[in-house]
């Protein structure tokens, strides 16, 4: 992982630490699309640089893990989840409860090989590689 890290950061010309860390999730959102369960769900907003699906608690709780700028420079990695909820809407189904944050964890670098690092590893993590 650190040699294409490397690579694409080669042929980014910004030195801001926001966009380089940008363009390379957006790399790496690319490239694991096909990999994704459910790559409609994933979260999206300014602030989530990167968002790819995990293995819920259960089976029928969806989670993702999201790389998102805390402020300028500043990162932090937040577990999503969401289960089914118990009761019905109009048409029989089960609602869907609201999205929540099940854990975060801060991130204290300042390099992007070693932000998505860091992101990598807890991706493994919760995936149980």
């Amino acid at each position: 992982m650190g040699e294409i890290l490397n690579e694409l950061l080669s042929e980014i010309s910004s030195s801001e630490l926001d966009e380089q860390v940008k363009i390379l999730c957006d790399k790496i959102t690319e490239e694991e699309k096909d990999n994704m369960t459910c790559p409609e769900s994933l979260l999206e907003g300014p602030n989530i640089f990167l968002c790819l699906d995990v293995p819920g608690r259960t089976k029928i709780e969806r989670a993702w893990l999201a790389l998102e700028r805390e402020s300028k420079e500043k990162y932090i990695m937040r577990l999503w989840t969401q289960g089914k909820a118990k009761t019905l809407d109009r048409e029989g189904k089960a609602k869907e409860s609201p999205i929540k944050i099940s854990a975060q964890w801060p991130i204290n670098e300042d390099k992007p090989q070693k932000i998505l690092k860091q992101y990598a590893e807890r991706l493994h993590y919760l995936k149980g590689e």
